[in-house]
């Protein structure tokens, strides 16, 4: 990590050179560096650095019109097309509300940002992204309508940050994976705090007053109210809630943002070893690979239960959730409920 820039910057050049279809991205990858950092090279070109007043930022790109907005991480990436609504950025989570632009901003884990041009054979490229104390991409933001050049130059400008030294990284921690339940766990209190849940955001202070990782805590819950389903239900997952014109909720998260479609999906298309979702506000870009364990989850709200398809990656870190249309205050849909019953159980 760190690397020195101008070395950095060759070593890409001529990696380009062999493989100049490669991803950026993935670029960073074969160079073991990060993608903050692999990009941080085009300082003072194409990239300028931004100032990290982020609310006041995502205030200024709220006014620019319709904007794609792409949130990842290693397995799955979330696109989403259109304005951005009603904003609450108040205090260390901040949220879009609409039918476009849904998210859970975390601001304690956006570190550096940018104002990138990217030059393609077939179009020139702006976006803003995001990244974390890590140099991976927490959200990037693409402004493509050829009316909104002046608007990106406006925003570059008026948040235009320091170039005049290079941003520092940590390192990445080492992998881990899930724990068996701590010394002392009492399985019967546990079970007995699920069974009491109001509200799906209680689960996390749960865990952490019981000592145990979600992963872990699915294999201790109450009978009934949680199971296992087998690696590969994601297509069947997709293409039922499509025949059962049943509109759907997929959250995907970075360490920094959590965004979320809420609607139908339709153009359903397995392409090499992903699986997407294309249609014209929505894609999802789905790498199976990634897939260690998927669980079903139910937990009860004052709105009744409430049941989600998550899927996890091997360390245990969730990588996509998916859950039913409903808005709070709403019970949940009895033809979601249908669909998952009818996943295929490990």
């Amino acid at each position: 990590m760190n690397a020195p820039a101008t070395s950095l910057a060759d070593q890409w050049k001529a990696l380009l050179a062999k493989q100049p279809k490669t991803r950026i991205r993935d670029a960073a990858e074969q160079l073991n560096v990060s993608e903050a950092e692999l990009l941080a090279t085009e300082l003072a070109s194409k990239v300028q650095p931004l100032a990290p007043k982020w609310k006041d930022f995502m205030e200024a790109i709220a006014e620019a019109g319709p904007v794609m907005c792409l949130t990842r991480n290693d397995w799955v990436v979330i696109e989403k097309t259109g304005p951005f609504e009603e904003l609450e950025f108040d205090g260390p989570v901040g949220v879009t509300l609409g039918e476009f632009m849904d998210f859970r901003i975390f601001w304690s884990q956006w570190n550096v940002g940018y104002s990138v041009i990217t030059e393609t054979p077939d179009r020139t490229l702006r976006s803003f992204q995001i990244f974390d104390h890590y140099g991976d991409s927490v959200l990037k933001i693409y402004l493509k309508e050829e009316d909104q050049i002046e608007t990106f130059e406006k925003i570059t400008e008026q948040f235009k940050g320091d170039a005049s030294s290079a941003p520092v990284f940590k390192e990445k921690p080492a992998p881990t994976r899930p724990q068996p339940a701590p010394e002392g766990f009492d399985e019967a209190r546990w079970q007995q705090d699920w069974l009491a849940l109001e509200d799906t955001h209680d689960f996390y202070p749960m865990l952490r007053k019981h000592r145990i990782d979600r992963l872990t805590s699915l294999r201790h819950a109450p009978e009934g109210y949680a199971w296992q389903l087998k690696n590969d239900c994601l297509e069947f997952l997709l293409t039922e809630a499509r025949d059962r014109k049943l509109d759907i909720m997929v959250f995907v998260n970075s360490r920094g943002n959590i965004e979320i479609h809420t609607g139908p999906v339709d153009n359903i298309k397995r392409v090499g070893e992903y699986m997407n979702v294309l249609d014209p506000t929505f894609n999802l870009h789905f790498k199976e690979a990634g897939i260690h364990e998927v669980w079903v989850v139910r937990k009860p709200t004052v709105d009744g239960i409430v049941t989600a398809v998550e899927f996890y990656q091997e360390d245990g870190t969730d990588i996509a959730m998916f859950f039913g249309r409903r808005q709070p205050g709403d019970p949940e849909l009895e033809v979601w409920r249908e669909l998952v019953n009818d996943l295929p159980r490990a």
